[in-house]
């Protein structure tokens, strides 16, 4: 400025927007300036810069202060002056603050009169929580002059890491047996991810992982997860992958957890876990048995993913199939519908059912399959149903007369053809032969009419015998079931040939043939009218007959034998003895007429004998040996001592037979009660009149012995030829010349007792060897002195049980009569599982039941068999505990 001239002063002003104490100056070159203080002091307040204790960062959770300077319009700091702004100023507060990500609300001072100095106030207690967000925050005084102010957008950094949010990869929904990654984000305890500041976690860390995941179910497959470990985050962070869960029914969570502080943990939510695609089919229900003709139960097919889980996306055929090799066998997919070869799992199901048909019975395997499918089998018992018929499946070669056959095999099967197991079964045996037969249940052993197919088992054996060759049927039958009958070839036995002899001295001739069976039990020779001369062992191809009469022929042939079947004959052959080296003049010996020849009475066998004499009207001159009825005399003698013993040996037979005889043979005896009983006393009559005839001897013998062997047997025929042979000869005697009466005098007796003492053995093989013929009709005689003489029924008495073991007892009864044995029991009254039988007669019955449970109660029933039953039912006994 310029001072004017002749004025010493000049006026200026100064305008200041800085407050502040301030110098004003004035100079002028070469002259002393001066200068003045002046303060400049702020104007009226008229905003505030607002700013917070970190500079505008700030640590999520932590407080911290605000300062508010109050500022002029020119931004000066109204610290000072008339518009100093201080003491008691009323604050109202507000920001753009929000919530954390866990909904932590930010907290600030509440509005109201706060103290400023010279312009400031420094005011604590703000909280920002969402490190997501640059809030800002606004001061305003709401008196005059108004001053408001806004901070800067503040940073707010993440708090120290407090937990871990855990996710999958697929957002929570996994796949069975599909791998997937979880993400590890850490947080801090406002829910904000720890990616930077001061609490940035990032870098290595230590994770554990724990799950609640189990084993699929079903195939059990385990799930599975990464190891334990070090693991790197990446801004607070972590994405892993190699996790795999297996069960689709649960919902698992995951968690992990840093072990090192601040040690943040996390569980995820809980994971939805759905099933693979199908990869397989599975049997889940399944009948194990069921009987031929009848439907199953149901089974259930269930698809599965790969690990066992259920699936039920979109609809699945499945094919079904049997290994059974049954026409009839049928799959259902309803019960009692038509027969179906697949099934349909409908969308939303993972199951379906179906049901079973099949007629054989075995065990087969049911199956399932779909194509790009793993199938499944279940195993099936087809068991057979209730037994229907008997079938003879093995019948053997054809075989000789008098030899025992091969093995039959008889098998009891069901309505469809099955073979039955269940139980006992009985099976009665018979054959059309005309001859002499006999079942056995064994190869040698004692004759049956039935054999039993054990429990468990379809079959049993048999083997047959018969004496007469043809062409038979043997038939297999039971009350209630079909039977069946399969033609039989018995052969004859073989016959010898090329027979023929020489004389070796005046007294022997050696006979000899070719033998041409090589199943014959011996041979016998005969004389050529029919006489027993030899019984011979097997084999043999010659016999040395020795005590023959000088100069004399003789005519014989040979049989062979196989138990009581004889061959047909050989060729007969006649040799004479040979000559003496001179021949005495033998003196005649005139025979008396045959009309008058009487035999004489003869006493009882303890009576002394009387010798008699044939009388005779004109003289007889007996030759110096012994008088041939002498020698028939004493011959008769030994033949009634030899019927004697005949009959005591029949009597012990009898007793003997009874108790081998089986139970169904009474059946028949009946008949043989009446025929055999009276032809046996018609027999004996006869034997009787033949003792006291005489000469009678051999036609009565003959015609009761005849009629005794049509009903008895065919085998006692060529006995009874050789005795009506004797009669034969015994009548002719009385016309022969001396010549012949010397050779029958000397002979006679001898040769007598042969073809009696033979015929007895006969008798007796009769008796040992067929059961079928003599044996029936001597067990006949005893069964029917209790029919016709005993008239009380048979009943049961003294039942006992005798424990062998905790598995084991012995049950035992008697009875009045010969009888049967059999005990029915099971584990409730009157339904009796098990059944054990002899068909031994007895009258002391003992049966053993194996095969017990231990302190178990059973209950049975008692039942023997005589002409009638008796039955003792409705008892129980307990086995011992072990």
């Amino acid at each position: 400025m310029t001072i004017g001239a002749g004025v010493s002063t000049e006026n200026f002003f100064y305008y200041d927007e800085k407050s502040g104490s301030w110098t004003i100056s004035v100079s002028a070159t070469g002259k002393t300036g001066d200068s003045k203080a002046l303060t400049v002091d702020p104007a009226p307040a008229a905003s505030f810069t607002v700013t917070t204790e970190n500079g505008g960062v700030e640590i999520a959770g932590t407080s911290f202060s605000v300062t508010l300077t109050a500022k002029d319009a020119y931004n000066n700091t109204v610290s000072s002056g008339a518009n100093n702004y201080t003491g008691s100023k009323t604050i109202n507060w507000t920001w753009t603050a929000t919530n954390s990500p866990n909904s932590t609300a930010p907290t600030k001072p509440a509005d109201g009169v706060r103290i400023f100095t010279n312009g400031v106030l420094t005011l604590a207690g703000f909280t920002l929580t969402d490190s997501g967000e640059a809030p800002t925050i606004t001061a305003t005084d709401p008196n005059s002059p108004n001053p408001v102010g806004t901070s800067a957008a503040i940073t707010v950094r993440p708090a120290a890491a407090d937990s871990f949010t855990v996710t999958t990869q697929n957002g929570g929904t996994e796949t069975a047996n599909a791998s997937f990654s979880v993400t590890l984000t850490a947080k801090d305890s406002f829910g904000n991810t720890v990616s930077s500041g001061p609490n940035n976690y990032t870098g290595s860390k230590t994770i554990n992982w724990t799950w609640t995941a189990t084993s699929s179910p079903n195939d059990g497959v385990s799930p599975t997860k990464p190891s334990n470990g070090a693991r790197t985050f990446t801004n607070g962070v972590l994405t892993l992958g190699g996790f795999i869960l297996t069960d689709a029914s649960e919902t698992p969570t995951i968690t992990g957890t840093d072990p090192n502080s601040p040690n943040p943990a996390g569980t995820s939510a809980a994971i939805t876990v759905n099933p693979g695609s199908t990869t397989k089919l599975v049997i889940t229900t399944n009948p194990v048995s069921v009987t031929a003709g009848s439907e199953t139960t149901q089974y259930i097919v269930q698809r599965r993913d790969a690990v066992g889980n259920p699936t039920t996306s979109g609809g699945q055929t499945v094919n079904l199939s049997s290994t059974s090799t049954g026409s009839a066998k049928q799959f259902r997919d309803t019960s009692g519908g038509g027969g179906v070869s697949a099934v349909t799992i409908t969308n939303g199901n993972s199951t379906e059912n179906f049901f079973y048909y099949d007629e054989k019975s075995g065990n087969w395997t049911i199956s399932v399959s779909a194509t790009g499918k793993t199938g499944a089998s279940k195993s099936l018992t087809v068991n057979p149903a209730a037994t229907n018929s008997l079938v003879i499946t093995t019948v053997p070669a054809s075989t000789e007369a008098g030899s025992e056959s091969g093995t039959f095999v008889v098998q009891r099967r069901d309505q469809f053809g099955n073979a039955t197991t269940s139980g006992t079964q009985q099976v009665d045996l018979s054959s059309n032969s005309t001859g002499v037969f006999e079942f056995r249940d064994a190869s040698g052993g004692a004759a049956v009419a039935f054999v039993t197919i054990g429990a468990g088992a379809s079959t049993e054996n048999f083997f047959y015998l018969d004496d007469t060759a043809g062409s038979w049927t043997i038939s297999v039958s039971f009350i209630g079931l079909t039977g069946d009958s399969e033609p039989f070839t018995v052969i004859e036995l073989a016959a010898p040939s090329g027979f023929g002899g020489a004389a070796l001295s005046t007294t022997s001739i050696r006979w000899n043939w070719t033998d041409n069976s090589s199943t014959e039990d011996g041979f016998r020779l005969y004389s050529g009218v029919g006489g027993l001369i030899a019984t011979l062992a097997a084999n043999a191809v010659s016999y040395d007959e020795t005590g023959l009469t000088l100069d004399t022929s003789y005519t014989r042939y040979v049989r062979a034998f196989k138990g009581f079947t004889e061959s047909s004959a050989s060729n007969s052959a006649a040799v004479k003895t040979k000559a003496p080296p001179a021949e005495e003049e033998e003196e005649e010996v005139v025979p008396p007429a045959e009309e008058e020849v009487v035999p004489p009475p003869v006493e009882a066998e303890e009576e002394e004998e009387e010798e008699v004499v044939p009388p005779a009207e004109e003289e007889v001159v007996s030759p110096p040996a012994p008088s041939l009825w002498k020698k028939f005399v004493a011959w008769t003698k030994g033949f009634r001592k030899d019927v004697a013993e005949l009959t005591n040996a029949l009597a012990t037979k009898v007793v003997e037979s009874a108790r081998n005889l089986s139970q169904d043979s009474g059946d028949a005896l009946f008949y043989i009660y009446n025929r055999g009983l009276s032809l046996v006393a018609e027999l004996s009559n006869q034997v009787k009149i033949a003792v006291e005839g005489g000469l009678q001897l051999g036609q009565n013998v003959t015609a009761g012995l005849k009629k005794t062997v049509q009903s008895v047997s065919t085998v006692a025929k060529e006995g009874i030829s050789s005795l009506l042979a004797t009669g034969r000869s015994v009548l002719k005697a009385g016309q022969l010349g001396i010549a012949e009466l010397q050779e029958v005098q000397i002979g006679l007796a001898q040769w007598l007792g042969a073809q009696i003492t033979d015929g007895i053995g006969r008798a007796k093989l009769v008796a040992d060897r067929s059961t079928a013929g003599v044996e029936r009709v001597l067990l006949g005689l005893d069964k029917f002195r209790e029919i016709v003489f005993e008239t009380e029924p048979n009943h049961i008495s003294n039942v006992r049980v005798a424990a062998i073991s905790s598995t084991e007892v012995e049950v035992s009864w008697e009875t009045n009569h010969l009888s049967t044995s059999q005990v029915n029991y099971g584990s409730a009254v009157g339904t009796y599982e098990f059944t054990t039988f002899s068909g031994e007669q007895t009258r002391e019955h003992t049966m053993v039941l194996t095969g017990l449970n231990s302190g178990a109660t059973y209950y049975y029933e008692l039942i023997s068999k005589n002409r009638d039953y008796a039955v003792d039912a409705f008892r129980s006994f307990t086995t011992p505990a072990k």
